[in-house]
């Protein structure tokens, strides 16, 4: 006829934690896939131009990109940074009075009116 009432059992508790432990394999695999995908993700916009401002007033901040493809307009606040501001190979980038062009990983940085690389 088979195994008694305890065999039954162990045999059912023997697979209970054998899915236990596929299922935390599964969720530490889950949570390892989601720290690559932020990390991959905080890559890709560590290669783009940032600007930092650190005068004490804020600058009207025309952006356009390689072959005039894009222009965007940024308000940039007094003694702040944008980050992430153009991914093309280079960019240029006008305040009134300055002007500067930079590739998409370099940092710019407004003082005294000016740009600064």
């Amino acid at each position: 006829m088979g195994r008694g009432a305890k065999g039954w059992i162990s045999d059912r508790m023997r697979r209970l934690r054998l899915i236990g432990v596929k299922g935390k394999i599964q969720m530490i695999r889950n949570s390892v896939l989601m720290l690559i995908s932020l990390a991959l993700a905080g890559a890709g916009m560590a290669h783009a131009t940032d600007v930092v401002n650190r005068d004490a007033k804020p600058y009207k901040l025309k952006v356009q990109s390689e072959g005039k493809l894009s222009i965007s307009f940024y308000t940039i606040k007094a003694n702040t940074t944008i980050y992430g501001l153009c991914g093309a190979s280079f960019c240029s980038f006008t305040i009134p009075g300055s002007k500067v062009e930079a590739k998409k990983e370099e940092r710019i940085t407004i003082r005294g009116g000016k740009f600064v690389k």
